[in-house]
């Protein structure tokens, strides 16, 4: 189900050679499993400050393997067989259901989680987090596709609106990420109902697909250059090799709040949004230590600042921005207009296989 927020909920919430480089080292492995916790996620998702506090309260240890992509995590799982060594990850909402269809993920038991009452439940207990009457996440951060453009250069009517990427207007300064690029060219071609009003017509999807590859490759020649990683994207703008670009929220929101000439934008023609979550594995060794440690996260008053900060996606926490900046709090504040624009991405059933479609068409789009 796609849900849209209004503003009030959004301030208040605010293999083999893949296993070998992500696989925890053999010492925490599950003969020595007693005392720790095993994570595989971005660091940025699980703040450092509160693993080493949460180390120092309880003894546990919190061992971390730092990765953005989602599909590594996947492939690291099916490595470890039924050796199970990893014990919880953050977990994309609308990829969810692959894991939940190969039998990796564990349904959350809630009781061991009091600390959960302090989610915003406008995500918490939203439709999108429930598959099949069962939850296996706990919402702890959310993200969108957005614009960051450069005041004084980039026009106020073009902060907004996709053309101002995909256009002739500031060819040559604008940057886009390949993984995205064919998110935003559905929405910039007004496409986006096949996406969004699915109903297993699968032919549909590809044929809608192809036409958005097709129009971001006519179009790259506009780009600066493709980007990667925030950190390529912050260069990129700090020097002054572009004045807008297409980013999630932790690419704009950062750059945002660190530098007073970036306006943040989402776009006129919409874009997509989604959640981060907290999901434990079954058959993992540690999983009591795990809900420890999650509940504990869940119960720090400054979970909600120090997620955003850390991350630059926007905590699901009530209270969101109490203890951020006020440049920090001044970035993520939007109106209801701007945030009914936003479509939250989800998982239709079994065989819904959008998201396979989308990888295989925004498969290698910069050597395109």
């Amino acid at each position: 189900m796609n849900f849209k927020l209004n503003r009030r909920g959004f301030l208040k919430a605010g293999a083999a050679t893949l296993a070998a480089g992500l696989a925890m080292p053999a010492l925490i492995g599950r003969a020595h499993a007693a005392g720790v916790v095993n994570i595989v996620g971005h660091d940025s998702y699980v703040p450092k400050d509160l693993r080493e506090k949460f180390t120092q309260e309880t003894g546990i240890v919190i061992n971390l393997r730092s990765t953005t992509d989602q599909s590594q995590i996947f492939n690291l799982l099916a490595a470890e067989g039924d050796q199970r060594q990893t014990d919880m990850s953050i977990i994309a909402g609308h990829r969810m259901f692959a894991y939940i269809a190969t039998d990796y993920l564990a349904e959350i038991d809630e009781s061991k989680l009091p600390g959960m009452s302090k989610i915003n439940p406008v995500y918490r207990d939203a439709d999108a987090q429930f598959i099949q009457g069962k939850r296996y996440g706990i919402p702890v951060l959310t993200g969108f596709a957005m614009m960051a453009s450069r005041k004084g250069v980039v026009a106020p009517e073009d902060t907004e609106t996709w053309e101002t990427i995909f256009g002739d207007k500031y060819a040559g300064r604008v940057t886009l990420r390949p993984g995205s690029a064919l998110y935003a060219a559905m929405f910039h071609l007004g496409l986006q109902d096949v996406w969004t009003g699915y109903n297993g017509d699968s032919a549909a999807v590809e044929a809608m697909l192809k036409e958005c590859r097709e129009y971001a490759i006519s179009r790259k020649h506009v780009l600066r250059k493709w980007y990667d990683t925030t950190a390529e994207f912050q260069q990129l703008y700090f020097g002054n090799e572009i004045d807008a670009g297409m980013g999630f929220t932790e690419t704009a929101m950062l750059l945002a709040g660190a530098d007073s000439s970036v306006q943040p934008g989402i776009p006129v023609e919409g874009t997509t949004g989604w959640t981060y979550n907290y999901s434990l594995f079954k058959n993992s060794a540690n999983q009591e230590n795990t809900y420890k440690f999650i509940d504990f996260l869940l119960q720090q008053e400054s979970i909600g600042s120090s997620m955003t900060r850390s991350s630059g996606s926007l905590s699901t926490f009530l209270d969101a921005t109490s203890g951020l900046t006020e440049a920090e709090a001044q970035a993520i504040q939007f109106s209801d207009e701007q945030l009914q624009r936003i479509t939250w991405l989800d998982v239709k059933g079994a065989d819904d296989n959008r998201y396979g479609l989308l990888d295989q068409y925004g498969a290698g789009l910069r050597e395109a």
